[in-house]
């Protein structure tokens, strides 16, 4: 026999076996490789891929080798810590140690030793070479420092390696596996016991095991953990956090039992232990922070979650939908309840709906429900599925409903969500349900799933057509063709479904085939598996691959083919899945595996190294939230540990780092909690994160214009502008589009169309209900005031809030702009209007304020003192292209450098606001352009292009429209100054331009050259914020150049976003604005003080070189840096380029 065994790092590679005729060893190989399943190594198991008749071998000899070494370890006493009851001979616990062994002597022929256990020598061969080469596998088994990431498929009891180990301490047993060379002697270190004297039996146990102390935390005090995404105050609703990274107890459930609990972005539900709903987060009420009871005395059971809806089961079988909203709760129509006495009945205290099956049979009633975005899955004792809708807001319409054509237009008299059942599925005895965003799976008593709904993404479980992205019926799955070749007879035990993915456990038997020698012992064999489809561009399969449409299902090889060896039966048992939940873009799955609670409870666990330990939880999929709670933002397509719950908070009490433990679920079980008897245990629930989270639900877009144009035209208009194709983009374009309408106006723009408007505003609310307006006037300047004179007189909200929404320009100059200001405020407050300055809206200049005040280290340099100037440039490699006309009445000056230029120096020489509330910050960028002195010609440098170079690209006057004698600016560079004691003779040199050599917008600090004769060659430090394109921060700096002489190199701090930020997720400027606007967030809105100001710098600068006919701008080509006089120009005033 040949091995070949190589090691990387400290990590096993696999080991390929080449068996000569005497080994029987053909077909096998022994796999530990850094690819697979952090599982098993964690728990310390051996593992093995094989052909299953080579299985059956190694296991006939499983429950002798256990009898057998327990009585050796019995008779020898080889182990420091012997392993616990129900342990699978390993024990599962870093701090536990290794199971190494004491001083006393092994049998002078090992391998005699082991024949005696296992019998026959020649029988037990095959057995023997195996053994041998597991341990070569895994030659780290001594040292488990670090738990590496391990590759396997089939997991084989512990037991094996633990008795090999037991009855060779020094490894002698493994030497011979080698055929060339024995390997260097292993090096075993004896771990030296936790335990102390003095210490009671249960103190001991606390001491050396962490899985036992989780285990008695979980029942002394019970409590939820959150993490993740919390913006909308659901993970902690005392914290203005926007991501929880690592799990954290929400103080509200601290010492109560709950039924159910689910969570949604912006919203979370719970059903407490007696069975009353609660509530909380911003979509619930943002005046509320704690979770509050509303549905009451219900005796609710389990629940399930909409994007706005809440449904809860109570034990009796009656379902009822409660708005995740508390205001339509309250202002909702209220159900009249009966009481206990007869014929007296009340309102009851919420809003709410029922849900109500129709023709169940005698003592038939639901039993399960769930829930995806739009629809309801409901499930009853008889086996028969209904579905529904589920939301307010959308009906559903992608086939999730499982029933041929049923959608909002055809959809039978009654309410719009009475439950429908599938007629495909009846008679076919349904046994679990699952619900994903917009998809359905059932599940037969004969191990079957039916699949229908949202196929998109493969989801369903088989590849999506270009005919249809759905099915709107009830499929079979064939399930059998993933096991065409395997001999194996598949039968789907449980089902799973969430987001945009499906999962599915499968029981593998071994059959009997036509031709086939198999043995009887191999016949019936149980093989469990995992399977995913769906999504796995976020790693969300599980399956190790980023695959965008997984429509085959894929195993999760993790998952999959698990072993392990129960103690209780003596044999080898499958380790399949107790649960798996589902979320938007992530997952987690706990394992069946064997569990031990009960401890110190009986005369034969009373030993104090008898500790329990629960079930291991696994983490996989998106992580942009840090959702998967490892204090990571990776994503992860392979399942992996999180550290125990409560292990941050010891690190934070301790100093000091402890030793890494992973988080294992309590199983149930009877535990006295506070004076009496409960059965109790933990679940893990992964949230969903519907995308109603941005938009209000009942937010309607109304589009005006002269433009004759149909709904259908208005909704491709939109639907161009939307920038992507993909899933998801596809999907809330569908669902946006709903909220759309149009209305073409007459051409004079009379007071009909503004009427008009105002009825179908109206129309979408109830006589009685308030409404926000908010109106874009996308419009040009010289109608802003006619146009919001209609929209006062006809279209302002009588009950709620309204709001205008203006661009600039606002005003030609100072005089002007305190003109439009005046004329609107009669009908407008400051506090309803919005000015947008779309460069507010960009990422990096919203990053400025964190950059200055969120980093000390520039805190400390920025003022006159370290700062010699600062260049804000703003520059375009393009010409007016085609809007020379308008671009002649307006030109540089008002179009870039008065607003969009003096909002970047504002933001940037501004003094540290009281806080970022929209006061304090408009506040303080308009105190400190007020002390900015008027700008004048003297002090700038004005151009304007011509033709280029190579007279490929016109000049300014070529345009059409452009007078010949235009003396319009398309260059301006001035140099500003801040009166104050900060800036106090520091150059701000604001330039830009168009036609030039490339386009950028950028922020420039240079620092005043420090350094003295000792260096020599060496240039500014310079801090660049580059604003578009390619948004990055760049420090540059001195460096040593490598060798033995001393020079010194500049070099450059690069943090690129698209290099340096995995997947940025960078909106629109419009995008982040207008959603301020819709949220009455005015802090990135120009303020009419910030306005005057700015005007007050620039409009005696207009009005010299406007008012001058003499003056004449200075020349540059197409394509060119600027004018001549430009490097000149900067270079006066210290600037190095």
């Amino acid at each position: 026999m040949e091995c070949e065994h190589r090691q990387d790092s400290g990590l096993a590679q696999p080991v390929r076996l080449i068996a000569g005729n005497k080994c029987d060893l053909k077909d096998s190989r022994v796999v530990s490789s850094r690819q697979g399943l952090e599982y098993a190594r964690a728990r310390n198991c051996g593992f093995m891929e094989t052909s299953a008749r080579e299985m059956v071998n190694i296991e006939e000899t499983f429950a002798l080798i256990v009898r057998r070494v327990v009585a050796a370890r019995k008779e020898h006493a080889l182990a420091t810590k012997p392993a616990p009851t129900g342990s699978r001979f390993t024990n599962p616990y870093k701090n536990h140690g290794p199971m190494v062994a004491q001083s006393q002597s092994a049998p002078a022929n090992e391998k005699s030793a082991f024949e005696d256990i296992t019998g026959d020598r020649a029988k037990k061969k095959s057995l023997w070479a195996k053994l041998k080469c597991w341990q070569l596998s895994n030659p780290s088994r001594t040292q488990r420092k670090d738990w590496p990431v391990t590759s396997t498929t089939t997991l084989l009891g512990a037991g094996i390696v633990t008795a090999a180990w037991y009855l060779s301490p020094e490894s002698f047993f493994f030497r011979t596996a080698f055929a060339e060379a024995p390997p260097a002697p292993v090096d075993v270190k004896i771990e030296k016991t936790k335990k102390k004297k003095g210490l009671s039996k249960e103190e001991n146990r606390d001491t050396i095991s962490s899985q036992h102390l989780q285990v008695k935390r979980s029942w002394e005090n019970p409590g939820v953990y959150a993490w993740g995404s919390n913006v909308g105050r659901v993970v902690a609703p005392d914290s203005t956090e926007q991501v929880i990274k690592t799990p954290r107890r929400i103080p509200f459930f601290d010492g109560l039992l709950l039924r159910d609990i689910k969570l949604d972005r912006n919203f979370g539900a719970a059903i407490t232990e007696n069975g009353d709903l609660l509530q909380w987060g911003e979509a619930f009420s943002k005046d509320t922070r704690g979770p509050t009871a509303t549905l009451t005395g219900k005796n609710l059971k389990s629940l399930t979650i909409s994007q706005d809806r809440i449904i809860a089961l109570g034990s009796n079988g009656k379902i009822y939908s409660v708005s995740a909203d508390r205001e339509s709760q309250e202002k909702g129509q209220k159900v009249s309840e009966s009481s206990w006495v007869p014929f007296l009945s009340f309102s009851s205290d919420i809003s709410y709906r029922r849900i109500r099956p129709q023709n169940l049979g005698w003592g038939e009633k639901v039993t399960s429900i769930s829930s995806g975005s739009e629809h309801l899955l409901i499930l009853t004792s008889a086996g028969r599925l209904f579905t529904a809708a589920s939301s307010s807001e959308a009906f559903p319409s992608r086939g999730q409903l499982g029933i041929p054509g049923l959608v909002w237009e055809t959809r039978p008299e009654g309410p719009y969500d009475q439950p429908h059942e599938v007629p495909t599925l009846r008679g076919f005895g349904i046994t679990a349900i699952a619900a994903g965003d917009y998809h359905s799976l059932a599940l037969d008593r004969e191990g079957r799933v039916f699949a229908f709904g949202d196929n998109f993404s493969g989801q369903l479980g088989f590849q999506p057509t270009q005919e249809s992205t759905y099915v709107d019926a009830p499929s079979l799955l064939p399930m059998s063709q993933l096991y065409a070749t395997t001999g194996q007879s598949p039968t789907v035990k449980q089902i799973f479904a969430g987001g945009n993915n499906s999962f599915f456990t499968v029981d593998a038997a071994t059959v009997a085939r036509p031709g086939d020698s198999a043995k009887p012992a191999l016949l019936g064999r149980i093989m469990a598996d995992t399977w995913a489809s769906g999504q796995g561009i976020l790693g969300t399969l599980g399956n190790g691959r980023w695959t965008h449409v997984q429509g085959t299902p894929s195993k999760l090889k993790s998952l999959s083919g698990l072993f392990e060896f129960n103690e209780t039966t003596n044999s080898v048992i499958p380790i399949r899945l107790k649960s798996l939940s589902v979320g938007s873009t992530h997952a987690a799955a706990v394992m069946d595996n064997v569990t031990h609670v009960r401890a110190g409870t009986s005369r034969k666990t009373d030993s104090e190294n008898d500790t329990n330990w629960g079930a291991d939880v696994l983490w996989w999929g998106g992580n942009e939230y840090y959702q998967i709670g490892n204090g990571r933002r990776n994503n992860m397509s392979v399942p992996g540990y999180i550290a125990p719950l409560d292990s941050g908070a010891e690190i934070e009490r301790s100093g000091k780092r402890k030793e890494e433990h992973r988080f294992q679920i309590t199983p149930k079980h009877r535990v006295d909690l506070g004076g009496r008897k409960v059965d109790v245990e933990q679940r893990v629930e992964c949230g969903r994160m519907h995308r109603r989270g941005i938009l209000s639900d009942k937010l309607k877009v109304i589009g005006l214009d002269p433009t004759q144009m149909s709904h259908n035209d208005f909704i491709e208009h939109v639907k161009s502008s939307t920038g992507g194709s993909s899933p998801e983009v596809a999907r809330d374009f569908e669902a946006f589009s709903k909220r759309c309408s149009y209305i073409t106006i007459n051409q004079e723009g009379g007071e009909d169309s503004f009427v008009e408007l105002r009825k179908r505003m109206e129309s979408f609310v109830e006589d009685d209900e308030s409404q926000n307006r908010h109106f874009f006037m996308a419009v040009p300047p010289n109608i802003y005031i006619a146009v919001s004179e209609q929209l006062r007189r006809n279209c302002y909200s009588r009950k709620g809030d309204s709001q205008i929404i203006i661009e600039k320009p606002f005003g030609r100059d100072l005089e002007t702009s305190v003109e439009l200001h005046e004329k609107l405020a009669p009908n407008w407050k400051e506090s309803e209007i919005f000015r947008i300055d779309h460069y507010l809206g960009k990422e990096m200049v919203k990053n400025i304020m964190t950059l200055r005040f969120g980093n000390p280290m520039f805190g400390a340099l920025w003022d006159c003192s370290h700062i010699d100037n600062v260049q804000i440039s703003m520059t375009e490699a393009i010409g007016t292209e085609g809007r020379g006309a308008y671009f002649d009445n307006v030109g540089i000056i008002r179009d870039v450098m008065q607003n969009h230029l003096m909002q970047l120096m504002a933001l940037t020489t501004m003094e540290r606001p009281g806080s970022f509330s929209a006061e304090d910050l408009r506040h303080e960028k308009a105190r400190v352009l007020r002390l900015v002195p008027p700008l004048s010609a003297k002090h700038s440098l004005i151009g304007q292009f011509t033709k280029s170079a190579d007279g490929k690209n016109p000049g300014y006057k070529d345009e059409d429209n452009v007078p010949e004698d235009s003396r319009c600016a398309t260059f301006c560079t001035s140099v500003a100054y801040v009166k104050n004691a900060r800036w106090e003779g520091v150059p701000f040199i604001l330039k830009s331009g168009k036609a030039l050599d490339e386009s950028k917008t950028e922020i420039r600090i240079q620092l005043k050259d420090t350094t003295d004769a000792m260096l020599k060659d060496t240039s500014n430090n310079q801090l660049i914020i580059r604003i578009q394109p390619d948004e990055a921060i760049r420090l540059k700096m001195n460096s040593k150049m490598p060798g033995l002489e001393l020079r010194t190199v500049g070099t450059e701090l690069d943090l690129t976003y698209s290099r340096t930020v995995e997947d940025p997720d960078i909106p629109e400027a419009y995008e982040s604005l207008l959603l301020d606007a819709l949220k009455g967030d005015y802090s990135d809105s120009v303020s009419e003080q910030e306005l005057e100001a700015s005007w007050k710098i620039f409009t005696p600068l207009l009005h010299e070189i406007e008012g001058n006919k003499g003056f004449k701008p200075r020349e540059y080509a197409y394509g060119s840096e600027g004018p001549a006089e430009l490097e000149e120009f900067v270079a006066s005033y210290q600037y190095q380029a």
